[in-house]
C-alpha cells in the first residue's frame, strides 16, 4: 500500500470520526488565536487531517488519489527508500505552510478557525501539473483543460479571491499558499523541472 494512500485513509477515518464528535473537531482545527496564545502549534497540521463535511473531505481526497501517487513516486524516484518519508513530510509541512497566512491574518481574531486538507492538495496538485503541464485535467468532471491553463486559472483567482477572504467561508489563501509551496519544493528539488515544463508547452501550442 502506497504512502498516499495511507494519508488518504486516515484523513478520511479522523475527518468521519470528527463530524461526528464535533468536541473533538474543536481540538483539532486551526485556532489562529489558541496558536498564538497558548502556542498550540499543533493546530497548524491537525487542521489539515479533518474536514467539514464529507463534500469538501470528498473532493480534497479525490484530488490527493488522482495526484498524490505521481508526487509520491517523484520523490522516491530522487530519494530512493526515504521517498516515502519525504513524500510524508512535504505533505505535512505543506499542510503547516498554506496555514500561515490566515495565523497571520487572525492571530488576534478567536472567532475565526479553519480545518481541511486543501492547502496541501494544492501543493500536490501544482507540483503534478509542474510534471505533466500538458495532461488534460477536467473541471468539475465535464470542461477539459490542459493542466497548465488550470495551473495559471488556478493560482489567480486563488490570488483574487484571497482579498475577498471575509466574504467566503473557504480558505483560498490556504489554496494559494499551498500552491506556491509545491512550486517552492519543485524549485528547489527540481529546477531543471520548469525549463522542461517550459519546453513542453512550447511544443504543445499549435504554432
Amino acid at each position: 500500500m502506497d504512502t498516499n494512500f495511507i494519508i488518504i485513509i486516515f484523513t478520511v477515518a479522523v475527518s468521519i470520526y470528527v463530524i461526528y464528535n464535533p468536541e473533538y473537531k474543536s481540538r483539532l482545527l486551526h485556532y489562529p488565536y489558541n496558536v498564538k496564545k497558548n502556542k498550540e502549534y499543533y493546530r497548524l497540521i491537525s487542521n489539515g487531517f479533518i474536514h467539514a463535511d464529507y463534500i469538501h473531505l470528498f473532493f480534497n481526497m479525490f484530488t490527493l488519489y488522482f495526484f498524490g501517487g505521481m508526487v509520491e513516486d517523484l520523490f522516491t524516484a530522487k530519494f530512493g527508500m526515504w521517498g516515502d518519508t519525504i513524500f510524508i513530510l512535504f505533505y505535512i509541512s505543506a499542510i503547516a505552510f498554506s496555514c500561515l497566512p490566515s495565523q497571520r491574518k487572525h492571530a488576534e481574531n478567536p472567532a475565526y478557525a479553519a480545518l481541511g486538507a486543501s492547502g496541501a492538495v494544492s501543493s500536490v496538485l501544482l507540483i503534478a501539473i509542474i510534471l505533466q503541464p500538458t495532461m488534460t485535467l477536467l473541471i468539475y468532471g465535464v470542461l477539459p483543460v490542459p493542466a497548465w491553463i488550470l495551473g495559471i486559472g488556478y493560482i489567480w483567482y486563488s490570488n483574487r479571491a484571497s482579498k475577498q477572504q471575509q466574504r467566503s467561508n473557504i480558505g483560498h489563501d490556504a489554496h494559494l499558499y499551498g500552491a506556491f509551496y509545491g512550486c517552492l519544493v519543485m524549485a528547489l528539488l527540481y529546477p531543471s523541472s520548469y525549463p522542461r515544463m517550459i519546453q513542453e508547452i512550447i511544443a504543445w501550442l499549435p504554432i
